[in-house]
């Protein structure tokens, strides 16, 4: 015969166990609901450009682009947005945004850049409602806009 406390404390170590798995399973579940509502949210623009004008047509007049917090535009179709202007031929100009405002920057010292009417060819700070013309391409810098229910 074995011993009453011998069965008492296989019992117990048995328990535990189970209850271990069982805590390790319900960590697992959660994580994993996290994750995939994670992936099925679609990150959220920051803000988006306006195309006002475009004479070769790309981007679209009149289109609307969403936009991040490091944004590249130029001619080369690795950029975020294509911007078929020799303006940026040197190099793609960065839109992002530093926490308290929008900035420009571009490697090209002489690119035809004019931000809310002024000549900066080496790019400087946006403000919502600003107007960004890129050689010939005219965008405006607006904020996003907010998709009912989401």
């Amino acid at each position: 015969m074995t011993d009453p406390l011998v069965l008492l404390l296989w019992g117990l170590r048995l328990a535990f166990l189970a209850l271990l798995w069982l805590v390790l399973l319900l960590v697992v579940r959660a994580l994993l609901r996290d994750l995939r509502r994670t992936a099925l949210e679609a990150p959220r623009p920051l803000a988006r450009l306006l195309v006002l004008v475009s004479p070769t047509g790309i981007p679209p007049a009149g289109s609307e682009i969403p936009i991040g917090a490091v944004t590249s535009l130029g001619p080369d179709p690795a950029c975020t947005v294509l911007v078929d202007d020799d303006a940026l031929a040197e190099g793609p100009a960065l839109l992002a945004y530093r926490g308290t405002g929008w900035h420009l920057s571009t490697s090209a010292p002489d690119a035809r850049i004019r931000i809310a009417g002024r000549s900066a060819p080496e790019g400087g700070p946006l403000a919502i409602g600003d107007t960004l013309e890129l050689g010939g391409v005219r965008l405006r810098l607006e904020h996003a806009v907010e998709v009912p229910g989401g």
